[in-house]
C-alpha cells in the first residue's frame, strides 16, 4: 500500500499526532475549489446570518479584528489537543506503572486503532469541514478583494468548520483512550 504525505492544520506531538489526512493533490483541488467559491461569492448577494455582518461598517470592523480572534481560537484548539494528548499519555503511563501494559502494547493499540474503519471514517468526516474551512478562510482573509459582509460571513464559517474538526478530534482521542483502557483491563 502506498504511503501518502499528510499535512496537518494543527498538530500534536509524539505518537498521538492526528492529521487531517490531506494529500498535496487534494490541497490543490481544494485551492481551486476555494477560488471558484470566491468568484461565486462575488457574483451573488448572500443572506447575512450574523449580527456582526449586517452592515458594511460592522462587517469591516469584525473582519479587521478577525485575525487576532482567529489566532486565539487556533491556540485554544492546539491547547485542547495538547491536554488530550497529555491525558492519554498519563493514562498509558499509569497502566504501565501498574504492570498492565508495556510501551509496545500501547504502540500496537494505537497502530491498530488508527487503521480501523471507525477511526478512518472520522478522518473522512473531517474532509468536508476542512474544505469548508479552506474556502471560508480564503474569502475571509482576502479582505481587499471581497465585500466586507461576505468576508465577515466567511470568517464565521471558518470558525464553525474548525469547531467541527475539534469535535471529531475529541472523538478520536476518546477512542484511543477507550482502546487503551480496554486492553489494560483485559490483562489481569
Amino acid at each position: 500500500m502506498a504511503r501518502w504525505n499528510f499535512f496537518c492544520l494543527y498538530t500534536g506531538t509524539g505518537r498521538n499526532r492526528i492529521t487531517f489526512g490531506v494529500t498535496m493533490f487534494q490541497i490543490k483541488k481544494l485551492l481551486c475549489f476555494a477560488a471558484l467559491a470566491w468568484v461565486a461569492t462575488l457574483a451573488k448577494a448572500e443572506e447575512v446570518k450574523h449580527e456582526e455582518c449586517k452592515t458594511e461598517d460592522t462587517a469591516a470592523s469584525y473582519v479587521q479584528s478577525f485575525g487576532a480572534s482567529f489566532e486565539a481560537f487556533l491556540k485554544d484548539l492546539k491547547a485542547k489537543d495538547r491536554q488530550r494528548e497529555a491525558a492519554l499519555d498519563a493514562s498509558g503511563s499509569a497502566w504501565m506503572a501498574a504492570g498492565k501494559l508495556t510501551k509496545e502494547d500501547q504502540l500496537k493499540i494505537f497502530a491498530l486503532l488508527t487503521d480501523s474503519k471507525e477511526f478512518l471514517d472520522l478522518e473522512k468526516q473531517k474532509k468536508p469541514h476542512l474544505s469548508a474551512y479552506m474556502t471560508a478562510i480564503g474569502v475571509a482573509f482576502a479582505q481587499k478583494k471581497n465585500p466586507p459582509i461576505s468576508a465577515c460571513e466567511s470568517a464565521f464559517e471558518a470558525m464553525a468548520a474548525l469547531r467541527e474538526i475539534g469535535k471529531i478530534n475529541q472523538k478520536q482521542y476518546d477512542m484511543m483512550d477507550a482502546a487503551l483502557n480496554a486492553k489494560a483491563n483485559a490483562k489481569k
